[in-house]
């Protein structure tokens, strides 16, 4: 089989198998940045460059170069094009197992896909986890013998609350609830007043426990010792952020104008509170910035972008526009350090 027949089964398969559409776009940039240039030369697929991949990609996230969802991203959709050239329906676990674990009658799955082209034409993205959300609320409502037309602004208060009873992370749930109610208001089939549009569900766990400053310092001593990009960007990062006490997203957006090196200060204004400040920066941080910057910071593909200070570490290199890969090492190097 030539690369694009692969390909193109590939695309079959996950359109109809109802992945996101984002999740579908990203695969197709990755299949024209990154996996199309390997093939220049053959016309075959060839499952030997895939099966590198994997290896490489799984190197990266173990060494922290790649965030979770990028690898497991990157590694599903290989695994589904190695299926494929050998002739095999990809397995079903590259689906979300979240939207396949609940499963309601198919009256009510009819009601879903009404939902979804309603919330469509409405401009309003129903991503994977809305839509296993949706299921799972149909599912309770067929365990409790609940029929759409005498849903109450108390029963779904009621389904909320019990929900929030068994699961920590309540946000898409919220989002499936709101489409629900704006579906049946529009189409009058239940009489309802509540309005869940600027209800901003949270995640109500603690990702990461705090730490004592002998810690920090371990974690910074073993990122260090990595000798690499990725650990003495984590040790120029959480120097700056413990040593400081601003905010990883205050991090995240600093620019060399913010830093003065002869005074050893830190100039910026909150992000949160936009309220303007001054601190001091101790000798260490300021020295694990500069390892930083020196040694393994790499111009940005973007000229605008060079005004800040972390950048990411794989090409095209970005500003980096979260702490999620730090929070992500924090967890890896204090189970290791």
């Amino acid at each position: 089989m030539t690369i694009d027949e692969v390909v193109d089964r590939a695309m079959a398969f996950i359109e109809k198998d109802q992945f996101s559409e984002k999740w579908i776009y990203t695969s197709k940039l990755f299949y024209k940045n990154k996996l199309l240039p390997l093939f220049t030369d053959k016309k075959e697929f060839d499952s030997k460059i895939i099966i590198h991949l994997i290896d490489e990609y799984t190197s990266m996230y173990e060494n922290s170069q790649l965030s979770r969802s990028t690898f497991n991203s990157r590694i599903r959709w290989l695994r589904i094009l190695l299926d494929i050239s050998k002739g095999l329906e990809p397995k079903s676990h590259y689906r979300r197992k979240s939207l396949y674990k609940y499963n309601p009658s198919e009256e009510n799955l009819l009601m879903i896909e009404k939902i979804c082209t309603f919330a469509q034409s409405s401009s309003i993205n129903v991503s994977q986890y809305i839509i296993a959300s949706l299921r799972k609320f149909f599912c309770y409502l067929e365990e409790k013998n609940i029929v759409l037309e005498s849903l109450t602004d108390e029963i779904i208060i009621q389904i909320i609350f019990d929900y929030k009873q068994t699961h920590k992370d309540i946000r898409y749930f919220i989002k499936a609830l709101d489409l629900i109610t704006r579906y049946l208001k529009s189409c009058e089939i239940a009489h309802l007043n509540l309005n869940l549009e600027h209800i901003k569900a949270r995640r109500n766990e603690s990702l990461i426990e705090p730490f004592d400053p002998d810690q920090i310092s371990k974690l910074i001593e073993y990122a260090l010792n990595l000798n690499s990009a990725s650990g003495s960007r984590f040790a120029a990062f959480v120097g700056l952020t413990a040593f400081t006490g601003i905010r990883g997203c205050d991090a995240v957006n600093l620019k060399f104008q913010n830093i003065d090196w002869d005074r050893q200060l830190l100039m910026f204004t909150q992000l949160k509170t936009q309220i303007p400040v001054v601190l001091p920066i101790p000798n260490k941080a300021l020295n694990l910035l500069g390892k930083y910057i020196i040694n393994y910071r790499k111009k940005p593909i973007d000229s605008q972008d060079n005004d800040y200070i972390f950048m990411t570490l794989t090409s095209p290199i970005r500003l980096m526009k979260n702490h999620a890969t730090i929070t992500k090492q924090i967890q890896d190097y204090s189970k290791k350090s």
